[in-house]
C-alpha cells in the first residue's frame, strides 16, 4: 500500500469500522451462544479458551459484520473465466465465500471443532492479501477478552427467536432479550 492508500484505510478503521465490526461479532457470538440447545457450548466456551476461539472464529464465519466489499481492477484480467476490464468494479460476498461448499462440510453449520485443524481453511470476514482488515488481531482479541469476563461472571440466554438482517451490518433483525444471571461460585 501506499502511504495515501494507507491513511486512508486507518482513518476508515478508527473511525467507522472497529466499533460496527465489534458490536456485530461480539453480538453474534452472545446471540449464538445464548441460544437454547447451546449451553454445553456456553459452559464449554467458559473453561476452554482455546474452544472459546474457535467458537468466535466459526461465528465470524457465518455471521460476518460486513456483507462484502467492492474492488476495482487496476488492469484487464480474467477471474475464474470471468474477463474483466481496468475500472471495473467487482463485489465480493463474504458471507458466501465464507460458506463455500467447496471449501466447508455443511457450510450453514455452526461447528468450531473444524477450526482443530484448520490447514486448509480460511475465512474472508476479514478480506484479504494486502487488504486485509488492519484491525483484525485487535478485533479478534477484544472479543475474546470481552467474552472471556462474560463468560465468568455470568450464564445467560436469548429468550426469543431471531433471523439476520445484513445491511449495512450483520445483526437481528428484531430485538433480541438477553437474560442475564450471575454464575454462582462453587464451593467445594
Amino acid at each position: 500500500l501506499g502511504a495515501e492508500e494507507a491513511a486512508k484505510q486507518l482513518l476508515l478503521l478508527v473511525s467507522a469500522l472497529v466499533p460496527k465490526a465489534l458490536a456485530s461479532l461480539l453480538t453474534s457470538v452472545l446471540l449464538q451462544l445464548g441460544q437454547k440447545g447451546r449451553q454445553a457450548d456456553l459452559v464449554r466456551c467458559r473453561e476452554d479458551k482455546q474452544f472459546l476461539e474457535r467458537f468466535i472464529l466459526e461465528v465470524q464465519r457465518l455471521y460476518p459484520p460486513f456483507f462484502g466489499g467492492f474492488r476495482v481492477c487496476a488492469k484487464d484480467c480474467t477471474v475464474a473465466g470471468f474477463k474483466l476490464q481496468k475500472g471495473q468494479s467487482v463485489l465480493y460476498p463474504i458471507q458466501a465465500l465464507n460458506r463455500d461448499p467447496a471449501m466447508f462440510k455443511n457450510p450453514d453449520l455452526l461447528d468450531p471443532s473444524r477450526w482443530e485443524n484448520p490447514e486448509d481453511l480460511r475465512i474472508w470476514t476479514y478480506g484479504g492479501g494486502c487488504r486485509e482488515c488492519l484491525g483484525q488481531q485487535l478485533s479478534n482479541s477484544l472479543i475474546t477478552i470481552i467474552a472471556e469476563v462474560l463468560l465468568q461472571r455470568y450464564t445467560f440466554t436469548v429468550n426469543n427467536m431471531f433471523a439476520y438482517k445484513w445491511l449495512p451490518v450483520a445483526k437481528p433483525t428484531v430485538d433480541c432479550k438477553f437474560i442475564f444471571s450471575p454464575v454462582l461460585e462453587r464451593v467445594d
